[in-house]
């Protein structure tokens, strides 16, 4: 009987802790977003510059803007872009869910026609996009974003941020 009573005591325990950590927490995710956005209250970043801080994202960002400024398309595409925006703005305000329903039937038609498998694009072909893609886009980021990247990594952690329990 007394390991029956013991469970439901280190039970509780596992939650107080598990409660502590959580609060640890709130209150470091609070004091992050106190200090990027310089002590106003709530409130999200423009821009998706919290992304940015992430070290990896970074560098991601940097290669995309630099593939993005290189396609010969990029005018047309960003016209494309802004003209289904205009007319697709005034449909998603009336009918939401009409629009909603509109781009999933649309996926729907496209997982049901499978073009991957119609055999447009040989594999042999695909492996050698993929290596000429790539070299292009690892050519558009610079050294300093891949050793800021590496540098951010290697960080240890600040000395402010609160260390939760041991666990038991």
């Amino acid at each position: 009987m007394k390991s029956v009573t013991a469970r439901p005591k280190a039970g509780l325990e596992a939650v107080a802790r598990l409660s502590v950590t959580r609060e640890l927490l709130c209150q470091s995710l609070r004091q992050n977003l106190q200090q990027r956005s310089g002590g106003k209250s709530g409130g999200s970043e423009s821009g998706g510059s919290g992304f940015q801080s992430l070290p990896a994202v970074a560098l991601l960002l940097e290669a995309a803007r630099a593939w993005a400024q290189g396609q010969p398309l990029r005018m047309s595409a960003a016209l494309l872009a802004d003209t289904f925006k205009a007319s697709l703005a005034p449909l998603a305000k009336r009918h939401p869910l009409s629009l909603v329903f509109g781009v999933a039937a649309l996926a729907g038609l496209l997982v049901w026609a499978r073009p991957w498998r119609w055999g447009l694009v040989k594999p042999a072909l695909l492996a050698g996009l993929a290596q000429q893609l790539l070299s292009k886009a690892l050519n558009g980021v610079s050294l300093e974003g891949v050793l800021a990247m590496f540098t951010r990594f290697a960080q240890p952690p600040s000395a402010g941020a609160p260390v939760p329990p041991p666990p038991p």
